[in-house]
């Protein structure tokens, strides 16, 4: 227990040296691990060094990096526990002092014990003063339980962190896991941040946003380790700190499924799929200089499974298109959507004049429909909502600059986008795609909140999907002429290739993406004059 001439004559800057210190230590691993991945990392992944010798030291170099990137944070969290208990103490120690500045003036005794004594006077006033010895006496047993109380949990807090054995024999999942334990650890000690300041699933995003600009870098990053499964999936936060909450999260959730990989259920089976394709296309293209980046922008293993990963980062493009799937797409089917969206993102940026223009996002954030239940509109119900906050969410991080955002629907897909974009205020969107449409719930063009020059469709030959269900159960197809939007060309063939490589359809949608409408081949319809940020 902290006694009171502890707490009365502790020399509280030796805390924040000692914080400061850790802090930059903890800085200084941060260049350290930026500085390994430049020129070890980076050079290990594209040297074309293969076979086992390669592979081997592959993983002793991911190592280190991973032990580096471990070592700054818990460094940075001995930063905050230390300057979390200059706070507190701070604070008891004020309190105590003045406690004892009280007592003096009044006339009382403290001992080191913390007792009060109170003089000798006039039999009358004995009992104020015991009244008044005893209100001081709590004001004082206050710091000191208060002062206990922090000294207990940071010293528990950093006999954890300096764990000699820490991070070692772990895997990656685990080191996350074991990263967002600590992280919640020191953020509960701190105070500051608290669980339940995180805006809940289906806040507007610019809420979202202006929440996560009020917070200190300091609080973010304790917000990403230490609730990456809560941060993660919220409309309105930068694509950068979506994607570091969610490879925390996938790295977790992927050991967690290993782990038992003998004993999951056929579901569990399919989401552990989904997500080994999403490991690896983030290996790949951290593999390929010349790709795009891939962010990891939501992730949710519940039930089938959701997923969102953009190809080029949405918050800097001056292009961004975000594509929706239709019928059967499951988590599991993710690497295949990863494929559209970069052939997409390749095609449109290889049109505009700097590398990294244009952003193509996989968007799974609702349940898709199987083949028994797709002629139902319940499935588009639901996920419009979480489109419309999608897209919206995307503009919030924009802010007042206005850039181009097409969004994208294949098959089913292409229903929830005209789910969305026929309410009230409809999609925030400059221009809709649709690719095989089965219809968009409406009788024609007008009854999209868009102008009808840029809403456009594409059907190809043999697809079965395309007209199939179209007025039986979602509305007329948007391909056809009397629906009112610009029919663009598509050669290719079925209901899956319309982002087949160097296709006419491809292209078209680049072209659309990148707002040269000039350029689109149509069938029929009217092309828009070429988009420009002043509109």
């Amino acid at each position: 227990m902290v006694t009171l001439p502890q707490l009365r004559d502790a020399k509280l800057d030796a805390l924040d040296d000692a914080a400061s210190a850790w802090f930059r230590c903890a800085e200084l691993f941060e260049r350290l691990e930026q500085r390994y991945a430049r020129h070890v990392l980076a050079a290990i992944q594209h040297s074309g060094w293969t076979g086992d010798a390669a592979d081997d030291a592959r993983r002793r170099i991911d190592a280190q990096y991973d032990r580096l990137h471990a070592a700054a944070i818990e460094l940075n969290n001995v930063g905050t526990a230390l300057e979390s208990a200059r706070e507190t103490f701070t604070a008891a120690q004020r309190a105590l002092r003045q406690a004892l500045d009280d007592a003096e003036s009044g006339g009382f005794a403290v001992g080191d014990d913390g007792s009060v004594s109170w003089p000798p006077g006039h039999p009358d006033d004995q009992a104020a003063f015991r009244e008044q010895a005893e209100q001081i006496a709590e004001r004082i047993r206050r710091a000191l339980a208060e002062a206990t109380r922090q000294d207990e949990s940071v010293a528990s807090a950093l006999r954890r962190l300096a764990s000699a054995v820490h991070g070692i024999g772990l895997t990656d999942g685990e080191q996350e896991q074991r990263l967002a334990a600590d992280a919640r650890l020191v953020a509960e000690l701190a105070g500051g941040v608290d669980a339940s300041r995180i805006p809940p699933p289906g806040t507007d995003p610019q809420r979202v946003a202006d929440w996560w600009k009020g917070l200190s870098e300091a609080e973010r990053e304790q917000y990403l380790h230490a609730y990456p499964d809560r941060v993660g999936m919220l409309d309105g936060l930068p694509a950068v700190a979506r994607d570091e909450a969610n490879r925390s999260l996938l790295e977790q959730r992927l050991a967690e499924l290993r782990g038992r990989r003998d004993r999951l259920s056929g579901e569990e089976e399919k989401i552990l799929r989904g997500l080994e394709q999403i490991e690896t296309q983030l290996e790949r293209s951290a593999l390929d200089p010349k790709a795009l980046p891939l962010y990891v922008l939501g992730l949710d293993t519940r039930g089938d499974g959701r997923a969102i990963v953009a190809v080029g980062n949405p918050d800097t493009a001056k292009h961004t298109a975000v594509v929706v799937p239709g019928l059967g797409t499951e988590l599991n089917d993710i690497g295949g959507q990863i494929g559209r969206a970069r052939r997409l993102a390749r095609a449109a940026d290889d049109m505009t004049p700097e590398r990294g223009d244009v952003a193509a996002i996989a968007w799974l954030g609702y349940d898709a429909p199987e083949l028994h239940n797709v002629a139902g509109g319940g499935r588009a119900e639901t996920g419009a909502p979480e489109l419309d906050r999608f897209v919206d969410g995307i503009r919030a991080v924009h802010g007042s600059e206005h850039r181009h955002v097409t969004v994208v629907g294949h098959s089913y897909g292409s229903t929830v986008v005209g789910e969305a974009a026929k309410r009230p205020g409809g999609l925030a969107a400059d221009d809709l795609i649709v690719a095989g449409s089965p219809g968009m719930r409406v009788d024609n063009i007008d009854q999209l909140q868009i102008e009808r020059r840029h809403v456009w469709a594409g059907s190809a030959e043999g697809d079965r999907v395309s007209g199939f269900l179209g007025n039986f159960s979602h509305g007329p197809e948007p391909h056809e002429k009397d629906f009112g939007a610009n029919r663009y060309v598509v050669d290719t063939e079925g209901h899956s290739d319309y982002w087949k490589d160097n296709s006419e359809s491809l292209r078209n949608q680049a072209r659309i993406v990148v707002g040269k409408y000039q350029e689109v081949s149509l069938e029929h319809g009217e092309r828009p004059e070429d988009w420009s940020p002043s509109g």
